[in-house]
C-alpha cells in the first residue's frame, strides 16, 4: 500500500495516511480525519510501499484548497493575539 508520512500543522503531531490516487510529494498540503474532524497536514516525503496488511489505515481526504490554509492562518492569529499581554 503507498502511504505518505504527514505532520498535523495545528498540533505538530506525526501520522502515516494511505496516499491512496493523490498524486503528493514533499511540501504538499493535504487534509487528513482526525477524531475532531478534518485537519490540515503538511507531507514530509514522498508516498511509498508500507506493508500494512492486516492493519487499519486512515486515508488522506485531499489536497489542502487556499481557503483551508487561510483559515488555518486566521486560527493562528487568533491563538497568538489570545496570548499577547
Amino acid at each position: 500500500m503507498k502511504v505518505v508520512r504527514v505532520r498535523l500543522l495545528k498540533k505538530g503531531e506525526m501520522g502515516i495516511y494511505a496516499a491512496g490516487d493523490h498524486d503528493l510529494k514533499k511540501g504538499d498540503f493535504v487534509l487528513v480525519p482526525t477524531p475532531s474532524g478534518p485537519q490540515v497536514a503538511e507531507v514530509l516525503a514522498p508516498p511509498f510501499d508500507l506493508d500494512l496488511s492486516g492493519e487499519s489505515t486512515l486515508s488522506i481526504i485531499g489536497p489542502a484548497e487556499k481557503k483551508h490554509l487561510r483559515k488555518l492562518e486566521q486560527v493562528k492569529k487568533r491563538e497568538m493575539a489570545a496570548f499577547r499581554i
